[in-house]
């Protein structure tokens, strides 16, 4: 089945990361996940994740939306772009707007497990 074909989808995200202005250049790293509808070449979505940066928790909750530039060959290298926005809870201080951009390569390992590599 073509990556490209229309069906549910659950992303699962390992985030690292460096902050150097707010943070004093702690690490970032969270782990979360988005479940959402793929057709075609765009996937639209929601999630969370929980993440550190520095030694403060967060959790966003966000809108998803994907595009998948290349989806002809599911087993070929796939570049794509992700755009996530929502509310950014923290635990330590007040809440804000949560902005995630990522332009990233896929590479499909099964029909349904792929290896997504991202900048963001």
């Amino acid at each position: 089945m073509s990556v490209s074909a229309k069906k549910w989808r659950m992303f699962t995200d390992v985030n690292l990361g460096v902050f150097d202005a707010d943070y004093n250049g702690s690490a970032l790293y969270g782990v979360g996940a988005s479940v959402g509808y793929q057709y075609k070449k765009c996937f639209f979505g929601g999630g969370t994740e929980v993440s550190m940066a520095g030694q403060d928790p967060n959790i966003p909750f966000f809108a998803h939306i994907r595009y998948d530039f290349f989806s002809s060959n599911p087993k070929a290298f796939t570049f794509w772009l992700s755009y996530k926005a929502g509310y950014h809870i923290p635990m330590a201080d007040y809440g804000s707007v949560y902005v995630n951009m990522s332009l990233g390569l896929r590479k499909m390992i099964k029909e349904n497990l792929g290896l997504n590599i991202g900048l963001s």
